[in-house]
């Protein structure tokens, strides 16, 4: 089902040449892409022509460039480009970009060639826009001064919650670790610049109730110049619903106004609800407020501040484990540990930072003074990351759950905590309740051990082909899918997790039909992520950059590499094998494509 919602004028020129008139406002060009003759934009459509018609438009919508162009960040160009439909996921359960673009109130992508492109207006920027891009601008010129670059891309990614200024390898580490959240703007960055705030005016011996109404507007403006995503609106609008409470002597509940904010969120723009961030961050939220009180009675630490950090952590880890690793499929086995000790640690120095961002009005001197201590501190977080991730090994890969199977997850902890206590029920309903979960479990177990139907499902890699084949005990896959045009790596971003989603831990057999990019480029994603057991091929290519890149992997693994020809069987099961038609046992005189694996 596509859970779109149509408000798009652009969609009416979908596949159509226009020119259009926009302002551009953000650059969404990744480092690996800038010296591809490649730019990515966001901007705003004021008005297109097409057909010699001029319509109004007001819309976001994304701009892909091919080529270099001199736009910058304000500018209102005249631009000629191809009105395109996002692509929406054709794999189930992974990644929905047209979903994704959606839930930034975004219907349409463009591309361009970007040879003429008219600059109309150098500066096309309101006042607030300009605040905003001047905020970011001084936020990494401040932190670029006062810290180490490593450092400083740190905080500017959890400043601002733009993962963007760190490499991949850093961004994966923090996930691996259970960190994800502390890159993303969350109600704990809130809660940490709320509570600073309030410290500082207590300090300037402000009186409580005006030093909390500034804190939350200053909370408001914070928002606004960081773009309000989900977690900041969220943790703004509980925030201003605490203090309305106190200044009016209000009795404050946390789930009802965690309720109401979410209602009030998804009434402005409703697809919210279903953006990862929207809902892990009321997930958390609303698991932290339920199993907090109950988590405390069983955790026997007598160090306060220990015991109460680790409540907290427990709480969101079991709250939203489930939607983690629907999205993620993995366990991380040190995540609690990793959040013990350095979530502290990065919460002092976002406060550090902050002060070193105030500071520097006054004083550069004075804030490069607060980076010094900044950075020890961040070098301590990063020692003790590294460290851990030592250890991600242990993660555990996990298919997604279905919905039924997270029911069952929450009704468990639920009655764990006693949430639910069911030793209110009578005996004999208690009774019923277990002896029918064995007898679900038992069935479901038995059917699944005389299911013996083979399955075949095609997955969607774009221009080249994969098929995924499940017999009741074993897994073959023919052809990995690649990218021959772009650097969208289809292995690590579709096949993987696809595999991973599905619950494909294993695979029997990989039967490569040539060494084509579309065809077997995907493979290298698998090794060290799939436990391969063989791979099939009808020839050999050392002068093939592929070819020898895969043999290399292979090597690595110790996955053994086996010709097959013309008259080939290859047994599967007691009732099913695999009979190779082609190509012949001499191909030395054939091309690529006529070297192909051919069977049935």
């Amino acid at each position: 089902m596509d859970k779109s919602i149509n408000k798009s004028m652009l969609s009416n020129f979908y596949e159509e040449e226009v020119q259009a008139i926009c302002v551009v406002k953000e650059n969404l060009t990744k480092d690996n892409y800038k010296e591809e003759n490649f730019e990515k934009y966001l901007i705003y459509v004021e008005d297109i022509k097409h057909l010699e018609n001029i319509y109004n438009i007001n819309e976001k919508m994304i701009l892909n460039i091919y080529n270099k162009t001199d736009i910058e960040i304000g500018n209102k160009v005249k631009i000629d480009l191809q009105i395109k439909e996002p692509k929406r996921n054709t794999n189930p359960k992974l990644f929905n970009y047209k979903l994704y673009l959606q839930t930034k109130d975004i219907f349409s992508t463009s591309t361009s060639r970007g040879n003429n492109i008219e600059i109309l207006e150098k500066e096309n920027l309101n006042s607030f826009e300009k605040t905003s891009i001047n905020f970011r601008k001084n936020v990494s010129e401040v932190l670029n001064k006062s810290l180490d670059e490593k450092n400083s891309m740190l905080m500017k990614s959890i400043i601002l919650g733009d993962s963007s200024f760190l490499d991949e390898a850093d961004v994966l580490k923090f996930r691996k670790l259970g960190l994800s959240h502390i890159l993303a703007i969350s109600g704990l960055h809130i809660g940490i610049i709320f509570g600073f705030i309030i410290y500082i005016l207590n300090v300037l011996k402000v009186h409580r109730s005006k030093s909390m109404l500034i804190s939350i507007i200053l909370i408001w403006i914070y928002g606004y110049l960081v773009g309000y995503p989900p977690s900041v609106l969220r943790g703004s609008i509980m925030f201003s619903f605490m203090i309305l409470a106190n200044i009016t002597s209000y009795r404050y509940d946390s789930l009802n106004i965690l309720s109401l904010s979410g209602l009030l969120m998804l009434l402005y723009r409703p697809l919210w609800l279903f953006s990862v961030g929207f809902q892990l961050s009321f997930l958390a939220t609303a698991t932290i407020l339920l199993f907090t009180p109950r988590v405390k009675d069983i955790i026997n630490i007598n160090n306060k501040k220990i015991k109460d950090a680790l409540i907290i952590i427990i709480s969101a880890q079991i709250g939203t484990l489930p939607l983690v690793i629907y999205y993620f499929n993995e366990l991380q086995s040190i995540s609690i540990l990793a959040n013990l000790m350095l979530v502290p640690l990065l919460s002092i120095s976002l406060v550090f930072s902050f002060t070193t961002l105030i500071v520097s009005i006054l004083s550069i001197k004075l804030s490069i003074f607060i980076g010094i201590l900044t950075n020890a501190i961040l070098n301590i977080s990063n020692f003790i990351a590294d460290i851990l991730n030592n250890f991600t090994y242990l993660n555990i890969t996990i298919h997604s759950p279905s919905v039924l199977e997270m029911l069952i997850y929450y009704f468990i902890i639920f009655v764990l905590l006693k949430i639910i206590d069911i030793s209110l029920l009578e005996k004999k309903v208690q009774r019923f309740m277990f002896t029918s979960f064995i007898i679900i479990t038992i069935l479901d177990t038995v059917i699944s051990s005389f299911n013996s139907y083979t399955k075949i499902e095609f997955i969607d890699v774009g221009q080249g082909d994969s098929c995924l084949v499940r017999f009741k005990d074993k897994n073959i896959l023919i052809d990995t899918g690649g990218s021959i045009m772009n650097s969208f790596n289809i292995g690590e971003n579709i096949l993987l997790p696809y595999l991973q989603k599905t619950g494909v831990k294993t695979i029997d057999g990989v039967f490569i039909s040539h060494f084509h990019e579309d065809h077997a480029q995907g493979l290298i994603s698998l090794f060290g992520n799939i436990n391969i057991k063989n791979i099939f091929a009808s020839y050999k290519d050392s002068s093939n950059d592929l070819y020898r890149q895969v043999v290399e992997e292979a090597n690595k693994y110790s996955v053994p590499i086996r010709l097959v020809t013309e008259g080939d069987n290859i047994k599967i099961n007691k009732s099913s094998y695999i009979e190779t038609l082609s190509p012949p046992i001499d191909v030395d005189h054939l091309d690529d494509n006529n070297k192909s694996l051919v069977f049935i």
